[in-house]
Parts: structure tokens; C-alpha cells; sequence
């Protein structure tokens, strides 16, 4: 695990994070770069099967003397800013086996897996960080192909494989809001990227 990509205000979150760790797990962007060590953390995202008990972990995070707020509320999500930290516990209806400890705090699926994850949520939105992270998952990891069958067997009858692969060479209206920072001996530009993700999705790699 890369422990490089995580800043001084999320290792401080650590701690408080790790009472969640029977009930979720790490996803997104994050548990990826700390897979990989690519890019910097920008967020927490943290996964449940079971009902979000939102009452009870505002009361946790009061309790905890953190400077928070509630940026997004509902019935199967909620969104807070905690020490400049984005943290996210979100109702994922799917079963996803997250089996690997991350220092002990949480639990994180295998990368393959987090692929398949980035694949399917792909659909939904358009963010040039998503792009990044499979850019280096699809260059020195796992193909497409194996991406893809891992996402039919997680997400059967809802994920589409001919989607995805339209999605990963349409880049019209992709969202750059969120700076994406990487880390030393992973800069690439605009244009590779975008080359190297149509090609891809061209040849079928």
C-alpha cells in the first residue's frame, strides 16, 4: 500500500475511520491510489450493504471534536467536509468482497475489483480523475476484457460492456473541477491519456 498519497489532515482521520471498518469498506479513487501510488487522495469513500445510520454518525463525528459539515443528506448517503477532508458513507447495493486491511483501518477491495467498480460508476458521470485512474489501471494492470468480465459477474444485468467502452473514448463532457495532483514519476498529460484510452477502447486491449 502506498501510504505517500494520503495527506496530513486524512492520516489524522485514520483513527475515527477505523470504528467503520466492520461495516464498510474503501473505494474509489483513494483505495486505487493506494494500490498504486499514482496520484494524491483527495477524498474518503466509504461503502456499506447495510442501511446508512445517519443520525448516529453525525452524533460520532460531534462527538469526536472534529470541524465538520454536511455537505449532502440522503436516505442512502451522506457527504461531509471533516477537517478539509471529504468523507463519503454511501449504500452500495451490490456485494463486494473487500478482504485486504489498509494499516488496520479499513477495508479495501483488490484493485481488479476497484477496476470494475470505476467501470460501472463510469456511466453515471464524467470526471477526469476516473479517467486517470483507469488510464495506469489499463496500462500496467489489468485489460480491458478482464475489467469488463469482472464488472458482469459484480454487476449482472446492469453493467454494459459496449457502454464502457464508448464512455472510455468520449471525452466531450468530462468534468475537471477536482485538480488532480500526481505524485512523482507518474505525470502524464492531456493527450496521452486520451490517446492511449481510445486506443484502447478501439483495439479492445
Amino acid at each position: 500500500m502506498h501510504l505517500e498519497i494520503l495527506n496530513k489532515e486524512q492520516n489524522d482521520l485514520l483513527p475515527f475511520i477505523k470504528r467503520y471498518s466492520k461495516h464498510y469498506y474503501l473505494v474509489g479513487g483513494t483505495a486505487i491510489a493506494l494500490h498504486i501510488g499514482h496520484r494524491r487522495s483527495i477524498d474518503f469513500d466509504l461503502f456499506t450493504e447495510d442501511e446508512i445510520k445517519s443520525i448516529r454518525i453525525k452524533r460520532q463525528v460531534a462527538e469526536a471534536g472534529f470541524s465538520s459539515n454536511v455537505i449532502l443528506q440522503k436516505v442512502d448517503q451522506i457527504h461531509f467536509t471533516i477537517n478539509s477532508v471529504k468523507l463519503t458513507f454511501f449504500q452500495f447495493p451490490f456485494s463486494i468482497a473487500a478482504e485486504n486491511y489498509y494499516e488496520n483501518h479499513f477495508r479495501i477491495p483488490d484493485l481488479l475489483t476497484l477496476a470494475a467498480m470505476k467501470a460501472f460508476a463510469l456511466g453515471g458521470r464524467g470526471k477526469w480523475k476516473d479517467y486517470i485512474d483507469l488510464y495506469f489501471i489499463i496500462k500496467f494492470h489489468f485489460g480491458i476484457k478482464e475489467i469488463c468480465n469482472k464488472a458482469t459477474q459484480l454487476f449482472s444485468g446492469v453493467f454494459n460492456p459496449a457502454l464502457f467502452y464508448k464512455q472510455l473514448c468520449y471525452f466531450d463532457d468530462i468534468s475537471f473541477e477536482e485538480h488532480v495532483e500526481m505524485m512523482p514519476g507518474f505525470e502524464v498529460n492531456e493527450k496521452e491519456v486520451k490517446d492511449f484510452l481510445t486506443d484502447a477502447a478501439l483495439t479492445g486491449f
